[in-house]
């Protein structure tokens, strides 16, 4: 993650933030500056400032990587690119706000980062109980949440593309990112699963269903015999969010289940951990995938594929 951090949004949490009696949000974000790790962070002052503030010193004892005395107002422009990660806290609301927030960056200022980040919350964190009978069948507006501050998904679900009686891809996958995807941004999706079929023909399918979309798709094949991460479990990732279905997402049913679906955000220490695991045994995947010798086999990834997927990892 990239945190961006006005000096004075410190300033005013330090001498507003007691931890007896912080909000949840105030923990929260205490919780990124003194317990994340990982983050590179941009600072508009010099290192002087950050001896005589406790939040960007716990800041700099987990995260060395850190650029000090940077002119955001310069800096944020049409040229700026992001990464896939990116937070921003100012004092007060930056008419630049709008150009980040199309470009997928959380910006909050100090005057309503509580309500917010709360607001975000509130659509990110969710746990679906689909034993039970309101919640059947599944509502896929419930993935809304991925349509803004959004430019990639990875689904790893060993049978999302298998398309056999009850798992049909026209009832389930399609009809998921159409609901969730907003028309006018363009997305890029990754889906780690399993193949018997040739991959291209797959991949015209989903274009063909997402058509008025700007969506990539990319395919990946999981081959048990490569893995040295047992990649068991079904999950969505986007840019900040990470969804569990123990049942899979194939979840157009008229029948009840004992299972869940849980989601939440990077702004939940074990979520953002989870998130960066992930993502680097994702990699270590791809890489060991890519050496195989089988460029003739059509159930295989493309060299577009790769490129994609290491694209991603590096913007992070």
């Amino acid at each position: 993650m990239d945190l961006f951090v006005e000096k004075e949004f410190a300033v005013n949490f330090q001498i507003e933030y007691y931890p007896d009696k912080g909000s949840e949000i105030q923990k929260i974000i205490y919780s990124i500056f003194s317990e994340y790790t990982g983050i590179k962070w941009f600072l508009n002052t010099s290192e002087d400032f950050i001896e005589d503030n406790e939040l960007l010193y716990k800041l700099s004892d987990y995260n060395q990587n850190r650029e000090l005395n940077v002119d955001f107002n310069n800096l944020f422009n049409s040229q700026f690119t992001p990464k896939n990660q990116t937070l921003v806290l100012t004092e007060k609301y930056r008419n630049w706000f709008p150009l980040l927030k199309e470009k997928g960056v959380l910006c909050y200022s100090y005057d309503d980062y509580e309500t917010e980040i709360q607001n975000f919350r509130d659509k990110t964190h969710f746990k679906i109980d689909l034993s039970e009978p309101e919640n059947i069948p599944f509502k896929w507006n419930r993935f809304n949440f991925l349509n803004r501050q959004t430019n990639f998904i990875i689904i790893s679900d060993h049978h999302i593309l298998c398309d056999k009686d009850g798992q049909k891809i026209r009832n389930n996958l399609i009809p998921m990112l159409k609901e969730s995807l907003d028309r006018n941004h363009s997305y890029s999706v990754f889906i780690f699963t399993e193949l018997t079929e040739d991959f291209e023909k797959k991949r015209g399918q989903l274009n063909s269903a997402l058509n008025g979309y700007q969506v990539k798709i990319h395919l990946f094949n999981f081959l048990h015999e490569f893995e040295s991460f047992d990649f068991h479990d079904r999950i969505l990732y986007s840019n900040y969010t990470l969804t569990d279905s123990g049942k899979g997402f194939n979840l157009n049913s008229t029948k009840p289940k004992n299972s869940l679906i849980v989601s939440a955000s990077v702004f939940e220490k074990l979520t953002f951990k989870r998130f960066n695991t992930h993502l680097k045994e994702l990699e270590k995947y791809i890489r060991r995938l890519e050496k195989l010798e089988h460029a003739n086999n059509p159930i295989r990834s493309s060299k577009k594929d790769f490129d994609a997927f290491r694209k991603l990892v590096a913007n992070f």
